[in-house]
């Protein structure tokens, strides 16, 4: 797990690079400094790990990094781009953030920024996963004629998804195994379907424990874990592709039937959820699940690393598997200059 924010540091690293090379394409002995703002996550964190390392190999280059809260990051460089004060030349931010850099003509795209720059320089983006890159980080070349030609536009800063996350303790305990058995007539393990995922839920919803915690908190957590549901059990909320993939005419899917089957299904699993619900997000999530009453838990990727690493290792109380179905919701970022 520790190569994950590694890399990350690595391939922004490399986008820094890249803007060094056309910036700095004479032979000037000035010191050149780059301005680097985002949220204090572990992507900006793993590039503040090489900044010694990079100022060696570029030693007439000084990279000041400005780690700040999510809202922070956030508004300091809406406003840097609206006053056009050039306080920052590489912006690490969320995907929703894509279509206004790109529609205010606030960022260069890709195209621009490597021109000149050998293939061997750019050998990393062949290990950028492309589903992953299409969504945070490329755009429609003229936002006037959507149908036409996609561009790149920034690489992407941060991979997160989402895993279920269950109680390896309670899975096993040979009493709620034998228990389980009676009563729905098979093995008592980590569900791989829907009616598996509710009967495990419906089981540990007893006594002190609850086979649930799912997230109702404001800031996006309810929407992005919901998806998971309804785009696993046949439905979408709109008629596109990407994320930034729509228009006017894009159709709208909200009330379809597959939409509502998944909200009926997610509505029955707050009788059996862990936690005030509304006030739950990816925080009090992970700190409910530790306390080691909850069975199971959709819980964001990022949050696994710093929940359960301990002092003298990993709490191994705690197994993952993929969400059920065909894939989990996909979020992120890009780095932009």
């Amino acid at each position: 797990m520790k190569k994950y924010p590694l890399f990350l540091g690595l391939l922004a690293l490399a986008a820094v690079g890249l803007w060094y090379f056309n910036k700095n394409s004479s032979n000037s002995i000035d010191k050149i400094k780059i301005n680097i703002i985002g949220e204090n996550s572990p992507t900006i964190q793993a590039m503040m790990s090489l900044k010694n390392e990079y100022e060696t190999l570029k030693p007439n280059v000084d990279l000041v990094f400005h780690p700040n809260t999510f809202d922070d990051a956030f508004n300091k460089s809406n406003q840097d781009f609206t006053n056009k004060t050039g306080l920052y030349d590489i912006i690490i931010q969320y995907n929703f953030s894509l279509s206004s850099f790109v529609e205010n003509k606030y960022v260069y795209s890709l195209n621009e920024l490597n021109k000149g720059v050998s293939q061997s320089n750019l050998q990393f983006e062949n290990s950028i996963l492309k589903n992953y890159w299409e969504e945070l980080g490329y755009y429609f070349k003229d936002s006037r004629y959507r149908d036409k030609s996609i561009i790149k536009i920034g690489y992407p800063s941060a991979a997160l998804t989402m895993v279920l996350m269950y109680n390896k303790e309670m899975l096993k305990d040979v009493k709620n195994k034998e228990a389980f058995k009676n009563i729905y007539k098979k093995p008592l393990v980590v569900p791989n379907n829907w009616e598996d995922f509710y009967n495990v839920a419906h089981f540990f919803s007893r006594n002190e424990t609850k086979g649930i915690c799912i997230e109702g908190g404001t800031g996006g957590f309810l929407y992005f874990e919901l998806m998971n549901f309804i785009g696993n059990m046949g439905g979408k909320l709109t008629d596109s592709e990407r994320g930034w993939d729509s228009n006017m005419n894009t159709r709208i899917l909200v009330a379809s039937k597959e939409n509502l089957k998944a909200l009926e299904y997610y509505k029955t699993l707050k009788s059996f959820n862990q936690g005030g619900y509304s006030n739950v997000e990816q925080f009090e999530q992970m700190k409910i699940m530790k306390e080691g009453k909850t069975a199971m838990a959709l819980v964001w990727s990022d949050m696994l690393y710093p929940s359960i690493k301990t002092e003298i290792g990993f709490d191994n109380r705690f197994g993952f598997a993929p969400v059920l179905g065909k894939g989990s919701i996909l979020g992120g970022g890009g780095i932009f200059c």
